[in-house]
């Protein structure tokens, strides 16, 4: 993410496709010709699937890893260390809202957590398209009817995993880290799926 951070614009608007956690922030950046998909998780299983990428797969680098690798999921949920926020608290809500960066959530530590959600639903017209894991098959769908190409399927990436490993969070602590994000995707969920162009 940080090398997106240091392009120029134009280095920036030469590629042809940016796959990660980019903040809304960065649409600032883009020219008008970016497709713009953003793809919503249930906030319990990402943060499922988070710690147990961080603690199992060795060339997912992140500085919360070696939190994930020492601690089981209810202490490293316990953890209020910023490597672990970064990686865990509300990820999809800060991203939508503008950059999940400890820098701009400490930027915005006097924004209520009601107007946090608020300019992030706000923030899904920014985004061409926006559906959900769950439905990811039928997000693609329309992803292909829009621009006129024939649908392929998807390929399978990783068999659902079934974390039975993991011990049970304490539920302050799933609130902690899922609060935004759960009500994020209750609202996305409640709205029809946004395609502003």
């Amino acid at each position: 993410m940080a090398e997106v951070a240091l392009m120029t614009d134009q280095e920036l608007n030469s590629y042809n496709l940016i796959s990660t956690y980019v903040g809304s922030k960065l649409f600032d950046r883009i020219n008008g010709s970016w497709i713009k998909v953003l793809i919503l998780r249930d906030p319990i299983a990402r943060l499922r699937s988070s710690y147990w990428n961080l603690r199992n797969c060795p060339d997912y680098i992140s500085p919360a890893s070696r939190f994930a690798k020492q601690l089981g999921f209810r202490d490293y949920l316990a953890s209020r260390d910023p490597a672990v926020i970064m990686q865990s608290t509300n990820v999809q809500t800060w991203t939508v809202f503008g950059d999940k960066s400890m820098h701009y959530r400490r930027m915005n530590d006097k924004t209520t957590q009601s107007k946090i959600v608020n300019e992030a639903v706000k923030n899904f017209s920014k985004y061409t398209f926006v559906g959900f894991t769950e439905h990811l098959d039928s997000l693609w769908s329309k992803i292909c009817r829009a621009l006129g190409n024939e649908e392929t399927p998807l390929p399978t990436l990783r068999a659902n995993q079934t974390f039975q490993e993991m011990d049970e969070p304490r539920e302050e602590d799933l609130i902690f880290h899922t609060a935004l994000d759960c009500q994020l995707v209750q609202r996305a969920y409640s709205m029809t799926v946004v395609m502003p162009h």
